[in-house]
């Protein structure tokens, strides 16, 4: 990750790093590369300005249609899929990528 973090400060302002992180409510490696990893570097000046920076709650998860509705079967059982609801919902009603992150490591 301090790669990316490297690279991303030798981009011209105007070219953004695309970085997207999948991550899962109840896995302790989600939880460390937000609470330590994520954290730190955000907190460095200008990172998000030098990334567009995109949270995917779903991680490694699957998904099947069953009778017209969607189920789905997280890695860490069913207390991580409704985890990850809250973590989907609340990424799409906070537009700030800022406190997007901010709420994600709460979670943890």
């Amino acid at each position: 990750f301090l790669a990316v973090l490297c690279a991303a400060s030798h981009l011209p302002p105007q070219a953004p790093l695309a970085l997207t992180v999948y991550e899962e409510s109840l896995c302790p490696d989600s939880r460390n590369l937000f609470v330590h990893s994520l954290k730190r570097a955000a907190s460095q000046e200008g990172f998000l300005s030098m990334v567009n920076l995109t949270i995917v709650a779903f991680g490694n998860a699957n998904y099947t249609w069953r009778d017209g509705k969607v189920q789905f079967k997280c890695q860490h059982g069913d207390s991580e899929c409704l985890g990850n609801k809250v973590h989907l919902c609340s990424l799409k009603l906070i537009s700030s990528p800022q406190t997007q992150l901010e709420a994600i490591i709460c979670y943890f």
